[in-house]
């Protein structure tokens, strides 16, 4: 599968958008700025990758939400969390 990465611009925009989407299972408030950010760049990432964003960004909102209101701390970086 990996030899064919490089087949067609279609291939390997497929498989990069892919890999965002993969990248959104780890619960890193960084990793979701970066797949973000990434698919901001281009309509059609943005589009095929909208659904899992949006699906992470609720979570992580939820998740962050309900550590502040029971008073923890969270452990992720500060621009990390300016940028949220």
């Amino acid at each position: 599968m990996i030899d064919n990465i490089f087949s067609s611009k279609e291939t390997f925009r497929d498989h990069f958008e892919q890999g965002l989407i993969k990248l959104l299972q780890y619960d890193e408030l960084g990793v979701f700025i970066l797949s973000l950010a990434n698919a901001s760049f281009d309509q059609h990432t943005h589009d095929n990758t909208e659904e899992a964003l949006l699906s992470r960004y609720h979570y992580l909102k939820q998740l962050y939400t309900e550590a502040l209101k029971n008073g923890q701390q969270l452990q992720v970086p500060d621009d990390d969390l300016m940028v949220f």
